[in-house]
């Protein structure tokens, strides 16, 4: 089963990341704050953050990895990802968000 390229909340559009977003995603993850519990490192430079975005299209296409990018409507720009790491029957979820961007993740958890 191929999940979902796209979820939509009241406030926020989870969609497939997109090479389009290397900015957005290096404003949060160079933040140190925002990785400093993530099993990647701090990217130093856009271009780890484009190496990021080429392995979440390769992991989505040979099923290891499923990630979206977490953007707040109206807006188009990414404040986060959250990903689902597939490993054998078993799944993990994570996510990182700019820190400008707290509450919104936790509240749209909520009923």
């Amino acid at each position: 089963m191929e999940p979902r390229d796209t979820f939509n909340t009241e406030h926020l559009v989870l969609r497939r990341p997109a090479l389009t977003d290397t900015l957005a995603v290096y404003e949060y993850a160079s933040d140190s704050e925002v990785t400093r519990f993530m099993d990647w490192a701090t990217h130093q430079n856009a271009r780890d953050a484009l190496n990021f975005l080429r392995r979440c299209t390769a992991s989505w296409e040979d099923g290891t990895e499923y990630t979206w990018a977490v953007t707040v409507k109206p807006k188009d720009h990414a404040v986060g990802m959250v990903s689902c790491r597939i490993q054998g029957h078993a799944a993990s979820m994570g996510y990182a968000a700019d820190t400008g961007a707290k509450g919104t993740l936790p509240r749209q958890r909520r009923p």
